[in-house]
């Protein structure tokens, strides 16, 4: 439900900026579990967490669905969920070495900083685009 009125309000930003901005604000939400924050601070910040990604695969279909061409859609969303599908346990597999080694907070922190990272590089990479820009067409819901 909270991806469904998370989308409805970015529905008029453009929506590479709006998932890169989901991404840089999901790290930054999740820093103050990762640098050992009081409960007080940390539960809050892990709901604010959940709320910025609650609209990121409603985002990231509706990218999709205004980028690929109607042939190629199938294919390429079959791709998204297979790489979706693997994240799950590769996530498990990693994340639990990690922890082991660095602990939990360590493990979050390094978590946080990597999603703000990811984040910003793609946001950099849109900004300092050469050549094109990505199709994305208008929604024509929006006025």
């Amino acid at each position: 439900m909270a991806g469904g009125l998370g989308s409805a309000l970015l529905r008029r930003l453009p929506l590479w900026p709006a998932m890169t901005g989901i991404v840089v604000a999901f790290g930054a939400a999740m820093l103050p579990l990762g640098l050992g924050a009081p409960a007080i601070v940390s539960l809050p910040a892990f709901a604010v967490a959940g709320l910025c990604w609650a609209p990121y695969l409603s985002t990231v279909m509706a990218l999709f669905q205004r980028t690929t061409p109607p042939d190629r859609l199938p294919q390429v969303l079959a791709a998204f969920g297979s790489v979706t599908v693997i994240a799950v346990p590769l996530g498990a597999a990693i994340g639990g070495p990690l922890v082991t080694a660095f602990g939990a907070g360590h493990t979050l922190l390094l978590s946080a900083i990597a999603m703000m990272l990811l984040g910003l590089i793609a946001a950099s990479g849109m900004i300092l685009q050469p050549t094109g820009k990505i199709r994305e067409e208008p929604d024509p819901d929006v006025a």
